[in-house]
């Protein structure tokens, strides 16, 4: 019978179009890490047009792709809606038709679902058990821009919008049509071609389908289902009332066989002349009806009857009127659907003197036999609605060939007067962080965020920043359009040094024209595991600082000061620190010479004519060299690094400007005291040449000639971590220094990850460092601002003794013990190269942040927001 909730069918399952968009960010989340679950790509590098060249566009493209977000189509029952935004950067071979370098936009098509023919080769015996996804090609619509440039600081070069867009459209129909078309999905009967209908209404769209009760297929037309009633549910199985009163057909037979006999008793009273009754009302039953009375949370099936009961006495025959509620629940928390005997009335009427006293004996007969009656029909319903329930194992099955965390439950009851409605939702799989990252492209002169994504979302625009070490303006640029950052290619000179002239008005970025560091903060949307919305997101902080690599060789640290660059600042103030490096870190990846000119405390600009005479001079063109001018510790000032930047800009040299921090330097070179010196090291690190005064031009030239080792320019050099985030540090990570600190090797480690109660902060620092001693003073305060749950902090001092540690606990006033690292084999578990540098660890071990150097701008929130990798 037609019912205006299921249609021709008994039962009906809806499935929010919010579920099924959510099924296809998990498949984007996937990422093709499972192969036995199906994905959709994140990014895609790949050749076009080999073979068959469409209108001629051969080349290589690479293309970000956000989550697909579907569009159901009211009525259809096997076609609906995709639209993905993309991001690609494309280049043409040669003596090809190009298209814009740059893509971005939104890819719009309709799918539809086929069948498989089984006359396929491999697919006779199993055809039937696949759906078929495939693109309707002429659907295919790209809406967004094209075009080309060769820097993101000068003009954009336009393109034709509507003929690009054409070919752009073109090109990715034959694409989707052949390259990505999707491999056939297995699936149950319930779900294939033909057995599904979308409809779109009451604010939600749904795949709809029919259910069969009983073990048999469904008959009917899915046409007969007119509209959505999910009620903002995932998923929502609506049932005819038809089939719930039809639970009660048990209690309706039962009543209808209903023949029994009540022996009546009336006394006649002890001083009545008669004698008392005795006798037997024979009880029967006319055709019972039953009714479907809805309240909301739960109803009631009504059962009403007659009947009439006769004797052979004196006493008059009786008639009865019974009605029955058998009432529908649901318990939400079990997920149980289950009857309950309700409400009971009985009205039996006997007339006559003794009337009263008989009706009285056959109401309470009829009432015990109805009550049996009624339990006993709500116990033979009870499997039925278990098995009702139990349907959503079929959904759960299906959602798992998608996502193997996928579940589904019961949630609440909606009864209504055409039937039921059980809404339930559906979880899935939670969503991975938003992933930063940007690297140098080689042989270009640009940065490419190419790996970056959302899982299950989209990347809306990339937000880059610089700042550089030895001073300089720091810069900032939004894309929301590509993934790269990039200024035209320059001229570099022999060494590797950039020259004046062919930087003009382009923009220096830090890790192409000099030390410095540049962020990437990627923003955009992800779908949420729960609701399906699209939530805004934004991937933690991605920093990589630059050094110039030098060839060094010392037994202990060779420290670089990173420099905060404050124009407010006169000339002659030295620079704030901002973090040291060590210069072998970046020296152990280098492979060119390096010129050390100790200046003392000012830069001498007759040295840096002389040097730059040398190296005009030099014959030498297979040879790298780098030049560090090195003043006295705490005197290096802005105006004399700019004096150094100038000359190296002048020569084309890569030169950096820095201090002899802790006199390192000088013991390590044997720098004497007081004047200048120059030392000559090859890539290896060893002194080739030196000289403790200053040299004549030739001389240095003819030193450059005869000692220099072949090898490329210098590179600038990202300084690293060994540790990343999302990765594990094993619990004994500070083993060395826990050794040094006590004689009994039987204690434990040092509490981390797993063995410590709460997070774990580790921060690696160096005695006598401002900016060390800043960081750890921001540290400290977490210990202030803690509540309940404090973190677990330590310092490991880098080169210090266990004396020099303690002293510096107590100095600083730190409330966190401090660690001797004396040999630095803590500092190279970790891969520390830059001080200081916090790495923040959850209960797991797993590390969750890093931040590196000392920004007072993120003072009380240092250590644990953030990443710095």
């Amino acid at each position: 019978m037609f019912n205006f909730l299921t249609g021709d069918f008994d039962a009906v399952l809806q499935v929010s179009g919010g579920v099924v968009t959510r099924l296809l960010a998990g498949m984007h989340q996937n990422a093709f890490t499972r192969p036995d679950l199906p994905s959709f790509p994140h990014m895609m590098s790949l050749r076009i047009g080999d073979g068959k060249a469409l209108e001629g566009v051969r080349g290589f493209v690479r293309v970000q792709a956000g989550a697909p977000r579907i569009t159901l189509i009211h009525g259809s029952t096997n076609r609906f809606r995709l639209e993905v935004g993309i991001r690609a950067r494309y280049k043409a071979d040669p003596g090809t038709k190009p298209l814009a370098e740059f893509i971005h936009g939104t890819v719009f098509a309709d799918y539809s679902i086929e069948d498989v023919d089984p006359n396929c080769l491999g697919w006779r015996a199993i055809a039937s058990q696949y759906m078929w996804i495939r693109v309707v090609q002429d659907s295919v619509r790209f809406q967004g821009e094209a075009f080309d440039h060769t820097s993101f600081f000068q003009v954009v070069v336009p393109v034709d919008p509507n003929e690009v867009n054409g070919r752009i459209t073109r090109q990715i129909a034959w694409l989707l049509a052949t390259r990505f078309e999707a491999a056939p999905h297995k699936v149950s009967g319930r779900f294939r071609r033909g057995s599904v209908r979308t409809l779109v209404g009451n604010g939600q769209a749904a795949v709809t389908t029919a259910l069969g009760l009983g073990g048999g297929e469904p008959a009917g037309d899915l046409a007969s289902v007119h509209g959505v009633f999910l009620g903002g549910a995932g998923f929502a199985v609506g049932l005819s009332r038809d089939v719930i009163l039809r639970m009660a057909e048990p209690a309706l037979s039962a009543i209808r066989r209903l023949a029994t006999t009540v022996a009546v008793h009336i006394s006649t009273g002890k001083y009545n002349p008669l004698p008392d009754i005795d006798t037997v009302y024979h009880v029967s039953t006319s055709n019972p009806s039953v009714e479907w009375h809805p309240f909301g949370s739960y109803a009631a099936i009504k059962v009403k009857f007659s009947g009439s009961a006769t004797t052979r006495s004196v006493l008059p025959n009786a008639s009865f009127d019974v009605e029955q509620d058998i009432v529908v629940n649901f318990d939400g928390g079990a997920e149980r659907l289950f009857l309950t005997v309700g409400y009971r009335k009985v009205s039996a009427s006997v007339g006559g003197p003794f009337g009263g006293a008989a009706s009285g004996y056959l109401n309470q007969a009829i009432h015990n036999a109805v009550d049996g009656i009624a339990k006993s029909a709500a116990a033979q319903a009870q499997p039925s609605l278990d098995s009702l329930i139990n349907r959503k194992i079929e959904l759960i099955n299906q959602l798992r060939t998608f996502d193997d965390q996928a579940d589904a439950y019961f949630a609440s009851a909606d009864f209504t007067g055409e039937g039921l409605v059980l809404g339930g939702e559906v979880t899935l799989s939670h969503r991975q962080p938003p992933v930063a990252h940007f690297e140098r492209i080689v042989g270009e002169d640009a940065y490419t965020a190419f790996q970056s994504w959302i899982p299950g979302g989209r990347v809306d625009e990339f937000r880059w920043n610089w700042t550089w070490h030895e001073g300089g303006t720091p810069g900032a640029l939004t894309s929301k359009d590509v993934f790269l950052l990039r200024r035209p290619e320059i001229v570099r000179s022999r060494w590797g040094g950039v020259l004046s002239s062919s930087l003009g008005e382009t923009t220096p970025l830090p890790g192409l024209d000099g030390q410095g560091r540049i962020c990437l903060e990627v923003r955009g949307v992800q779908t949420d595991s729960t609701a399906g919305a699209l939530v805004p997101v934004t991937a933690r902080l991605l920093c990589h600082n630059f050094g110039l690599g030098l060839s060094l060789y010392a037994q202990s640290s060779l420290f670089l000061r990173v420099w905060r660059d404050e124009p407010e600042l006169s000339q002659d103030v030295p620079f704030p620190e901002l973090a040291l490096i060590d210069a072998r870190t970046l020296g152990s990846r280098a492979s060119a010479n390096t010129l050390v000119l100790s200046v003392g405390e000012a830069w001498d600009r007759r040295a840096g004519e002389v040097l730059g005479e040398a190296l005009e001079r030099s014959r030498r063109q297979d040879a790298g060299l780098g030049v560090l001018v090195l003043f006295r510790d705490g005197t290096l000032s802005r105006g004399a690094m700019a004096e150094v930047e100038e000359w190296g800009r002048r020569w084309g040299t890569p030169v950096l400007a820095n201090e002899d921090v802790n006199g390192a330097w000088s013991a390590a070179l044997r720098l004497p005291r007081g004047r200048e010196a120059w030392r000559l090291i090859n890539p290896v690190g060893g002194v080739t040449w030196l000289s403790d005064e200053r040299p004549v031009a030739d001389h240095l030239a003819k030193a450059f000639d005869e000692t220099l080792h072949p090898s490329p320019p210098p590179s600038l050099e990202p300084v690293r971590l060994r540790v990343r985030l999302g990765l594990g540090v094993s619990a004994d990570a500070l083993h060395p220094s826990y050794l040094d600190l006590f004689e009994r090797a039987s204690c434990p480690p040092i509490p981390l990850g797993r063995l410590s109660a709460s997070q774990t902060l580790v921060g690696f620092a160096v005695a006598g460092s401002a900016s060390s001693a800043g960081k750890l003073q921001q540290m400290n305060a977490l210990l202030n601002e803690a509540g309940d749950d404090p973190p677990f902090l330590v310092a490991i001092a880098t080169g210090s003794s266990a004396a020099q540690a303690q002293q510096m606990q107590k100095e600083l006033g730190l409330r966190f013990p401090v660690l001797p690292d004396e040999s630095g084999a803590i500092a190279q578990n970790f891969g520390v190269s830059l001080w200081p540098t916090a790495v923040t660890l959850d209960r797991s071990g797993i590390v969750t942040a890093i931040d590196e150097g000392f920004y007072r701008e993120r003072a009380g929130s240092c250590c644990t927001t953030g990443r710095k990798e």
